[in-house]
């Protein structure tokens, strides 16, 4: 019984990657394969749209040459925090929609230092524009909790 579990596994994963990495698996043959031109970005410094290509496709499109890129990570680089942020409490925010709830996690522990009652299905946690308040938005809730990011505190729920 082993074998025959082990063979099913087997050839169940080789169909799955099989699947995965042929070429064209999937499709009928109609659909036209993916893009290789170059399209155009407006995210320059310069102000003037400058080329971008995907991996291995040179912005002149010719795939397997190299060609000028846009490095979309240029302004962010590691450590460039806002003002605003330097001051947050070092946390990992997880919204747990089969519990409606959003756990604090220390990152340097792993440990869940805190839990809040969010409401219905929370989805995200994201930053108000000033970066002064996170955001627990719900899917299926008709509030969102309001978080200090430094202290790690929750607020009022404020209907929406």
């Amino acid at each position: 019984m082993r074998r025959v579990r082990t063979a099913a596994a087997a050839l169940s994963l080789s169909l799955l990657v099989g699947a995965c990495t042929t070429p064209g698996a999937g499709t009928t043959g109609a659909e036209a394969p993916g893009p290789t031109t170059p399209e155009t970005s407006s995210i320059a410094t310069t102000g003037t749209p400058q080329p971008t290509s995907a991996p291995g496709v040179s912005a002149s499109g010719s795939p397997g040459s190299t060609g000028p890129t846009t490095n979309v990570y240029a302004n962010g680089p590691a450590g460039a925090l806002a003002p605003g942020v330097k001051a947050a409490r070092p946390m990992v925010y997880v919204p747990n929609t089969l519990s409606d709830t959003v756990q604090l996690i220390d990152p340097k522990t792993f440990t869940v230092v805190a839990r809040y009652r969010t409401g219905r299905e929370p989805q995200h946690v994201v930053p108000s524009p000033d970066l002064k308040t996170l955001w627990v938005n719900q899917d299926d809730g008709n509030q969102m909790l309001p978080i200090d990011p430094r202290t790690g505190k929750a607020g009022k729920p404020v209907p929406v």
